[in-house]
């Protein structure tokens, strides 16, 4: 089983070049596309007949609609990968005037926005008219109602339940059974939330779609252990289905029964099961296999915030600091500090020698701390301004650091006076002092006390004699 897994771990490294290679060409072609349609609208056309007119404007417009739905079509796929800014790139290059495609267009755009956690852009892309066809609601209420609960607007959410129920009421048992759901989560159900109403849907076991949406409420409102406690009702058939098996693995991780849900994803590799096998060698303090989990995490999608929230610490710790640097640009997150990303990223620049860039980051930090930088961020501007030979902010940065008590910005500001220009000094390849005399045998050793000699310039009976004919003079 593990040579298994290790097969098919290399097959999706295999493919996931493939894929990278596949979106340069496509890319290509698409520019080659246009090119090719701009060289045929500069053509002189008071040289074609209306036929041939017609012909070519047919030609077009079939282009173009091939052309959206392609794009169409690897913007879906980027969205399922987790790729935003791929994503958002096809569908800006969907320019078609077909209103199927422009509710596919705005659906995914939605979507976009909500994984996003913009849920208010989310909730305006789907205000248009076109989507209160009832054929069209149906396919969009429940992300509405989604988003309404993210937003906690109650009113509207009550509204949207009700009329997405009775779209969706024969539109399919599953969507309606998580429907359901989040309006008992919302309304703080009891019975939910104490895990008897999960208990009562031992019906929901004999289907596996049906069981994979109970296990995902369960583990939601944390009752994994309605989980373990149902297993031995699933029929046999379920355990051949993948999605079960990594829901069951992540009951028992959160249980704490860290073997049992290993055995369950033995053969599974997904971004969550990437992460679960991650996170138990990073409790075993196996840092470089945890690093490369959640590396396979990340190449099979691409925003995964587990795997970029461990990732980014082992980079550190691993010394990976341009995969670091590469994986902090990845971080969405409207509701964490910029300063402190800036911070971060500044770090993992310097630790590259990439002090111009580093230092760029360090001014943009000061105007966002409005000159005032914390002692982290001073210290890491002296150590920049030193490298770069800049000694007139070198002295400026370690006064400061110095004056919060920083013992090395202290010390700096000494060398300062010793040394012309230390940050060069620090450049230079010979060496600049001659460790051979601090040898620790040495320091050991008992030391001679030898008394000090006193070299004579001026003898004290000359001193005394000078005295006293000052004091004759005087009188």
């Amino acid at each position: 089983m593990g040579r298994l897994f290790r097969i098919m771990r290399f097959s999706r490294n295999t493919i996931a070049i493939i894929m990278s290679v596949l979106t340069v060409i496509s890319l290509l072609q698409l520019k080659a596309d246009e090119l090719k349609i701009t060289g045929e609208m500069k053509k002189d056309w008071s040289y074609f007949t209306k036929s041939e007119i017609d012909k070519f404007n047919q030609e077009l417009e079939f282009r173009e609609r091939s052309s959206d739905y392609k794009n169409l079509t690897r913007a879906k796929a980027f969205i399922i990968r987790g790729n935003h800014e791929m994503a958002s790139y096809y569908l800006s290059k969907i320019r078609g005037q077909d209103n199927r495609l422009e509710i596919i267009k705005s659906r995914y755009s939605s979507l976009l926005a909500f994984m996003e956690g913009d849920f208010k852009k989310s909730l305006k892309l789907l205000d248009s008219p076109v989507f209160n066809d009832n054929e069209n609601y149906k396919e969009v209420c429940l992300m509405k109602v989604t988003n309404l609960m993210a937003l906690n607007d109650i009113k509207a959410f009550n509204r949207e339940y009700k009329l997405c129920r009775a779209a969706t009421f024969e539109y399919g048992k599953f969507d309606q059974f998580w429907l359901n759901s989040l309006s008992d989560i919302k309304k703080g159900d009891s019975l939910l939330l104490q895990g008897n109403r999960i208990e009562n849907l031992r019906r929901v076991l004999s289907e596996s779609e049906y069981t994979i949406k109970w296990m995902k409420l369960a583990l939601y409102i944390n009752r994994e252990d309605v989980i373990i406690k149902w297993l031995p009702s699933l029929p046999q058939s379920a355990y051949q289905n993948h999605k079960i098996r990594e829901l069951v693995g992540f009951a028992y991780y959160r249980l704490g029964q860290k073997e049992k849900a290993l055995d369950f994803i033995e053969d599974i590799s997904t971004p969550n099961a990437e992460n679960m096998r991650g996170n138990v060698d990073l409790e075993n303090k196996k840092y470089q296999l945890a690093f490369g989990r959640f590396q396979l995490a990340l190449k099979q999608k691409e925003n995964s915030l587990n795997a970029l929230e461990r990732s980014l610490p082992l980079s550190w710790i691993l010394g990976q600091w341009e995969v670091g640097e590469n994986l902090l640009k990845r971080i969405n997150n409207p509701d964490l500090d910029e300063r402190k990303l800036l911070t971060l990223e500044t770090a993992f620049l310097m630790k590259q020698e990439k002090f111009e860039e580093s230092r760029k980051l360090i001014n943009l930090l000061e105007v966002r701390f409005k000159k005032k930088l914390p002692i982290e961020l001073e210290l890491m501007q002296t150590y920049v301004a030193l490298r770069e030979g800049d000694r007139e902010l070198s002295l400026i940065s370690s006064s400061k650091g110095c004056r919060q008590f920083d013992g090395l910005s202290c010390w700096i500001q000494n060398q300062m006076i010793n040394w012309e220009n230390i940050g060069l000094t620090i450049e230079r390849e010979e060496q600049t002092k001659d460790y051979s005399l601090f040898v620790p045998e040495e320091l050991k050793k008992d030391a001679q006390i030898m008394p000090m000699e006193e070299r004579v310039f001026i003898d004290q009976k000359d001193i005394e004699e000078l005295d006293n004919f000052e004091v004759q003079l005087l009188n």
